[in-house]
Order: C-alpha cells, then structure tokens, then sequence
C-alpha cells in the first residue's frame, strides 16, 4: 500500500543487513527490557553514533514494511531512536494467513518444499509459536509507544481500506483522494 502512495520502501538487503546486522543486534541489546522513556540519553547517543553508517546506507528508502526492517529484526525502542520522526503503522492481518505467508517465506529457497507435509508438521507448530510470542512482543511494544507518542502510531485492519492510512500520513481532515483499490498483492504473490 505504501508503495503505491509513492514511498520507497527499505526491501530486505542481504548487503546491508550483512554489513549492520551485527552493530543492530547491539543496539537492539543496549533497549532489552527497557521502557521507551526509561532510556538514558547516553544509551541513546551510543546508538546513534554505532548506527549512523546504517541510516545512511538506508537513505533511498522512506518506508521500511518488511524483513529486516519492517519487522522485529530492528527494535522498535531503536526505531524511534534513529528515525525520531518516523510514524509506524501495525497492519491487523488474519493471524493463520500470516502464518502461513511466514511458513511459505522462511522456505522460499528450498524448491522442494510442501507446505503441507505431514512430516513438517511439529515443526510448523513450533514455527507458529514462535511468530506468535515475537508478535505479541511486537505488538506491546507498538502499544507503548502508542501510549505515549499516539500521533506516531496508527493500528489498523486491511478492511479499513485507505481512510485511515491517509489520515494518518497525510490529512487528518480528511481530504486526500484514494489512489484506487487496496492492493490485495504483495509482490511475491501473497494475500496482503
């Protein structure tokens, strides 16, 4: 949806989170446990200065709405540290068709891969359970930062179509035209 409102979104870049995943992890590590206005302005500086070669190696893009960035891989808490003015949108999605898309996406490279193979089973459970623990953490997160920045956070359903997404990045009153249907596809052909 970003996308086709013109933003240029931080896709995920095997050369980038090669040369940063590890500085990420760090500062990803310096927040652990920590509430987002419980952290010390010089936690803070630390991380802008370990990671101020990944802003800007990120530069081109102005959205960042999958792996690594979109997701859990950068922590929130860092989020707002590096990107002070940014505005995060938590997109309500059916939980099992994201599951589902998880499962498919961690076995993209593999050609012989059926998603549905009984043997695959107790492995897929234990997928599931995983993604649903990092969702929940995720998700306390953006409601904390909802709490105290709720002009930086908008929660919504696909089913809410474009209103509140142009809201939120555009025209609180209201006025911005709908650049057409919701985009149901993602560009690797799953249901958004």
């Amino acid at each position: 949806a970003l996308g086709r409102l013109g933003y240029r979104d931080c896709a995920w870049n095997p050369d980038v989170w090669q040369k940063w995943g590890n500085a990420l992890k760090k500062a990803n590590q310096q927040v652990e446990g920590l509430r987002f206005n419980n952290i010390s302005e010089s936690t803070k500086a630390w991380i802008r200065s370990s990671l101020q070669g990944f802003v800007r190696d990120t530069r081109h893009c102005d959205s960042a709405s999958d792996f690594p960035l979109g997701h859990d891989q950068v922590d929130l808490r860092v989020k707002t540290i590096i990107w002070p003015r940014a505005k995060y949108i938590w997109l309500n999605r059916s939980e099992d068709a994201w599951l589902d898309s998880h499962w498919r996406w961690e076995h993209r490279t593999n050609k012989s891969f059926k998603p549905d193979d009984p043997g695959l089973a107790s492995q897929r459970k234990a997928n599931a359970e995983r993604d649903r623990q990092r969702k929940a953490a995720a998700l306390a997160q953006i409601l904390e930062l909802q709490a105290i920045a709720p002009q930086s956070v908008l929660i919504m359903a696909v089913e809410d179509g474009w209103t509140p997404l142009l809201r939120f990045l555009f025209d609180p009153s209201g006025g911005c035209a709908s650049p057409g249907a919701w985009p149901h596809k993602i560009p690797h052909g799953v249901d958004a």
